[in-house]
């Protein structure tokens, strides 16, 4: 079916044994800013690559299409190199790179080896038959027991951390805001979502990325802990904390690397709008390399 043809091979090759304190390439696709690089928000330091500066907005292809040319472009200096592909709602918590490196290598490896780690949503959306089966089936569901096992965290421990509606939710399934793993991977990756993410007359990237990622669970997983990556629509904001130097999250007892802030201007996400706002200036604990 749909969900279960394989499409591409990709190899790890050496991809996680990366120097720990090499700065981590930041790609994103804003076209509204025409510059080259975006300062991120939340603790200072970091600044994220533009692939998309003044292209004209055409739906989520225009991301896409602009995610893809970075990944290709860093593929080409170095396929093995980490990079993180990312939405522009997306906040740095105060992870030094090492930190950062740490968790996704941990993930990769209750993971079975997956080498491409993307966030973890509340909802399966957009809605793919069969698609909250697939996620919540025995194999998906026993790797995400085995991801947070490896953090000292219960499997369910952010169910009752969920804003209840009228659909599905369960932390377990994918996120396409975040996407992190060696360069010539992610090419790969973005390739796949340009070509999936169609479905009728429409074209999402979470589409995309949710069919491949059920079609190669072999080199693609979540980041089910939120400790990496946290994305925030349907989670209530209390399991958050600022600090003068960044974010902690209470239910991983440890820093908070990067915060999604995904649907923020729609009603349920209007806290997570309100907790943004009241950010305070935060100063990086850690300097970060420039090279």
């Amino acid at each position: 079916g749909t969900l279960t043809r394989p499409l591409w091979e990709f190899s790890l090759r050496g991809a996680v044994s990366r120097v720990a304190d090499e700065a981590i390439p930041l790609v994103c696709a804003e076209t509204r800013i025409n510059n080259k690089l975006l300062p991120m928000r939340g603790v200072p330091g970091r600044q994220r690559q533009n692939f998309a500066g003044g292209q004209p907005w055409q739906g989520f292809i225009t991301k896409v299409n602009g995610l893809l040319a970075g990944a290709k472009k860093m593929a080409e200096e170095d396929p093995d190199r980490i990079i993180i592909l990312m939405d522009t709602d997306i906040i740095d918590g105060g992870c030094n790179n090492s930190q950062i490196l740490d968790r996704y290598r941990r993930i990769v490896q209750a993971s079975g080896g997956a080498p491409v780690v993307v966030g973890a949503d509340v909802h399966q959306w957009p809605y793919i038959d069969r698609a909250i089966g697939v996620f919540m089936g025995p194999m998906w569901q026993e790797r995400r027991q085995k991801v947070m096992s490896e953090f000292g965290m219960d499997m369910h421990v952010y169910d009752s951390h969920e804003v209840k509606g009228k659909r599905f939710t369960s932390y377990s399934f994918p996120n396409s805001g975040f996407i992190m793993g060696p360069a010539g991977l992610l090419e790969k990756v973005m390739g796949c979502i340009a070509l999936l993410g169609h479905y009728g007359p429409h074209f999402d990237d979470q589409h995309g990325l949710t069919v491949c990622a059920s079609r190669h669970p072999d080199k693609i997983t979540m980041d089910y802990t939120g400790g990496l990556v946290l994305t925030a629509f349907y989670v209530k904001k209390n399991i958050l904390v600022t600090t003068p130097t960044g974010i902690q999250n209470f239910l991983t007892h440890d820093r908070q690397c990067f915060v999604h802030l995904n649907g923020y201007h729609q009603p349920v996400g209007r806290p997570w709008a309100e907790w943004y706002v009241h950010l305070p200036h935060f100063t990086r604990a850690d300097p970060l390399p420039d090279r």
